[in-house]
């Protein structure tokens, strides 16, 4: 029996993709349905506590929690401010560098730095200038005769610090995807517009924006997953402090898991964010359609 060339393609395709399918079940398939089933277990390894069979009883506990909702407020603050400084930002420049001028190449690198650092570094490097003493931030804001906050230590201002950080090296990711998006749309539609009389502002509505559509939906959709399960960075300028105020739902996960061992709590708040995630994109493809 011969097999047709079609068929050939297929099963050639399915080989060419079948070492990444089974590289995502192993460290995305196996652990969500792991995770998910844990989640209806009480399990506590400091106390020895055996594996028990409780339900939705985790569940329950985690939404009457008030340290649950707190987190997630914190959570959805940093998100919110730092995507949409962050796009603002990122569309502005990416607008900015895709014009003629001179030294394009240099800025469009000096903007991709911050992306290419390591995020636990990026939180070694700000908590020194943020320190209230010694930080370079503090230093300025001394000579020019301004208040000098306890960026970190403060809960009135420890939000808008770490939004600060997040901001300062997300943005460059925005400006990547969106300035490679306007470098392929035709400059015939442009040339167009001009002839016919169109202003700019007329120009970006009708033209730009809509044809970056689904490069906006991806970074929408991709940054506020990423801010939504921060933690390395929070990790290393605060550790959730002070008094919990920048403790997002990842660090309450983080803590329930490793500091108090509450592996079926850790879980089921795993299982939620997981939830939100799917919501969070849901909306984005919503509102973009």
């Amino acid at each position: 029996m011969r097999i047709s060339l079609k068929v050939k393609n297929k099963i050639f395709a399915y080989l060419l993709t079948l070492p990444t399918f089974i590289l995502l079940t192993i460290t995305l398939v196996i652990p969500t349905i792991y995770t998910t089933g844990l989640s209806f277990y009480s399990w506590n390894i400091a106390s020895a506590e055996k594996l028990r069979y409780v339900g939705v009883e985790k569940y329950i506990e985690t939404l009457v929690n008030p340290a649950f909702w707190c987190s997630l407020r914190v959570t959805m603050i940093l998100v919110a401010a730092s995507v949409f400084f962050e796009f603002v930002l990122g569309l502005g420049i990416a607008l900015l560098l895709n014009q003629k001028m001179k030294g394009r190449g240099l800025f469009r690198t000096f903007f991709l730095l911050p992306f290419l650092m390591t995020p636990v570094i990026i939180g070694l490097q700000w908590r020194w200038l943020y320190n209230f003493q010694y930080g370079l931030i503090n230093y300025i804001l001394r000579n020019i005769g301004l208040p000098t906050p306890v960026w970190l230590a403060d809960t009135s201002t420890v939000l808008q610090a770490i939004i600060i950080v997040e901001v300062w090296q997300w943005t460059s990711f925005i400006i990547l995807f969106l300035l490679a998006a306007l470098q392929t749309i035709p400059k015939q539609l442009y040339e167009a517009a001009e002839i016919d009389g169109a202003s700019k502002l007329s120009t970006f509505k009708n033209i730009t924006l809509p044809l970056l559509k689904p490069v906006i939906l991806i970074v929408l959709i991709m940054r506020s997953i990423f801010s939504f399960r921060m933690f390395d960075k929070i990790y290393v300028l605060t550790g959730g402090g002070p008094a919990g105020a920048s403790t997002n739902l990842a660090m309450l996960m983080y803590k329930q898991a490793f500091k108090f061992w509450h592996l079926g709590h850790a879980a089921t708040l795993g299982v939620i964010m997981f939830s939100i995630c799917a919501l969070m994109g849901i909306f984005y493809i919503k509102l973009i359609k």
